[in-house]
């Protein structure tokens, strides 16, 4: 893959480190987008990975990277919804989780990463995808293993 600025010329996989975490809340909304067509999504998508109009490529192989393009987006989906799966608790829950999440959206989450790395939060946008879904997995393990902690502490001493 050859990089000319925001161009990037060859074939990228979404897993390669060229997709950044900006990239992929950005083909979220992308791809949620109800306002326009399949195929307008798709030309979004190709602009915001790749940096260009997908019309400057071939039509056989712009349908064969269109195509692979929202494959891999799907895959990606898919795996975070089973890596990053988090139920609310009932407190969390009547504080108002949900709502907090629909008003604020991934921006607590790149803020977060960068309050905890001490980084600007538009730089994380620009770390590799791949990293930062691994720093979630992470945190979420981390937080799921202080919750079963703290209630055998509890359970112990009451």
């Amino acid at each position: 893959m050859i990089r000319i600025g925001n161009i990037k010329l060859g074939v990228i996989s979404l897993e390669d480190d060229v997709f950044t975490y900006g990239n992929r809340i950005e083909l979220g909304y992308i791809f949620t987008n109800e306002h326009i067509s399949e195929y307008q999504r798709m030309k979004q998508a190709f602009r915001e990975v790749y940096g260009y109009s997908c019309r400057w490529v071939p039509i056989r192989k712009r349908v064969q990277m269109l195509h692979k393009l929202v494959k891999e987006f799907a895959r990606i989906c898919e795996n975070e919804q089973e890596l990053l799966k988090h139920t609310p608790t009932a407190d969390e829950l009547a504080a108002g989780i949900l709502e907090l999440s629909k008003r604020v959206g991934p921006i607590s989450t790149y803020k977060a990463l960068a309050k905890d790395f001490g980084k600007d939060p538009d730089e994380v946008l620009k770390w590799p995808y791949s990293k930062v879904l691994g720093l979630l997995y992470a945190d979420l393990e981390e937080y799921k293993f202080n919750e079963r902690f703290t209630k055998v502490i509890n359970a112990k001493y009451k």
